[in-house]
């Protein structure tokens, strides 16, 4: 019986490098891109029943101009130039002449025409397409039958107004490409600074500061990698103003807890983030570790890390698929920093420490103290209801 495991893969995916540019295919890089490749899939199945479930259109989301040339016009379809007929109905209850030309401020009156309209079942008997039915289909037994033909008629007017509305799929599109674009430039610069600060020498980083900007050459830390996501959603926050910071985090959380899985099986394969020596019979023995160390049967905490946080986001998925429209903004985050730096604060104790700026006397790792905030702050969030009733 083996009492290890015994791992020495080749950290590159095929045995020669890039024409050009020289450097090989890591397997750490392909699933640190495929967690974030599915994990804007995940995004985009979370954003898409967001915007379905809003009951009516807001002013961001028509264009006056385009809506106005629309009610002028001839359309050869039945469905469209009923809507035309309905829109300019309503309006002349609200005393707008739509032979008049358009001006900004008959914005108002032409939200509120179209949004009179929904829930009236003018166009409940249109078809949609199959993408729309699947999720429409999400809601069925979430919301009240009124509620889902409601939304039904919202889609399917909003279909027959592109493009002079912004319809469902194309704000899923546009906010999912802002916010992936967000997280990867904090995810990436955040977690290499993190490195930088909490576990390389200063002495170093001053002899070569252009190391900073070398990622497939020093490390990335999760925190840092956190913080930098932080950062990045903040000032998206700041410059859309239209969601909230903890809306967009609410929305990262999912996607990022399956990224972060992948991410930990390529520093399996980096033989990197090693955990203490171990003589249970799953111990792995890496062949030739990262730090240099010797080579030793260790816990594989990169694995240990991997599953839980495929276990968390299946929970985390499901806890929303169930929760969905009674989430209060934050708490799922809340319960994201919870799950994962708990569990990493657990870990840690598994782990060798990284840090060189941690002392082999101190109680704690680098990754515990940076983890105890995060869980602080998770607790604030995912109980602050509970806590503020008691007060």
């Amino acid at each position: 019986m083996l009492a290890y495991l015994t791992w020495d893969p080749s950290p590159s995916v095929f045995p020669f490098c890039l024409p050009l540019l020289h450097r090989p295919i890591l397997w750490y890089g392909v699933l640190f891109a495929l967690g974030f490749l599915l994990g804007y899939s995940i995004l985009l199945y979370l954003l898409q029943r967001f915007f379905c479930s809003k009951p009516y259109l807001s002013l961001e989301d028509l264009d006056g101009p385009l809506l106005w040339r629309f009610l002028q016009s001839k359309h050869p379809e039945q469905e469209r130039e009923t809507l035309k007929e309905k829109i300019a109905e309503q309006l002349a209850s609200l005393s707008v002449d739509v032979a008049q030309e358009y001006r900004e401020n008959k914005k108002e009156s032409l939200l509120k025409a179209v949004n009179v309209l929904i829930g009236e079942k003018f166009f409940s008997s249109c078809s949609v397409s199959k993408k729309t039915a699947k999720i429409l289909s999400f809601f069925k037994h979430r919301v009240t039958e009124k509620e889902l033909e409601r939304m039904k008629e919202k889609l399917v007017i909003e279909s027959l107004l592109s493009p002079c509305v912004a319809t469902c799929t194309n704000q899923t599109k546009a906010l999912a490409e802002k916010i992936s674009l967000s997280v990867i430039l904090g995810a990436v610069i955040g977690a290499r600074l993190g490195d930088v600060l909490f576990y390389q020498g200063f002495q170093e980083v001053l002899a070569d500061p252009l190391s900073i900007i070398k990622i497939w050459e020093g490390g990335l830390a999760s925190h840092g990698g956190a913080a930098g996501i932080i950062l990045a959603l903040v000032i998206l926050s700041k410059r859309q103003k239209k969601y909230s910071f903890l809306q967009l985090v609410d929305f990262v959380v999912i996607p990022t807890a399956f990224a972060a899985c992948l991410i930990r099986v390529g520093n399996f394969f980096n033989q990197e983030i090693l955990g203490t020596p171990s003589a249970l019979p799953w111990a792995v023995l890496f062949g030739h570790p990262a730090d240099g160390s010797l080579p030793v049967p260790r816990h594989p905490v990169q694995l240990y890390e991997a599953l839980f946080y495929l276990i968390t986001f299946a929970f985390l998925m499901a806890y929303w698929r169930k929760r969905f429209l009674r989430l209060p903004e934050g708490k799922l985050t809340g319960l994201f920093l919870l799950l994962v730096f708990g569990f990493r604060f657990l870990i840690e104790f598994y782990k060798t420490e990284q840090s060189m700026h941690i002392s082999s006397s101190s109680p704690l790792t680098m990754g515990q103290y940076l983890s105890i905030p995060l869980i602080v702050l998770g607790a604030y969030l995912f109980f602050r209801k509970a806590m503020s009733k008691a007060l």
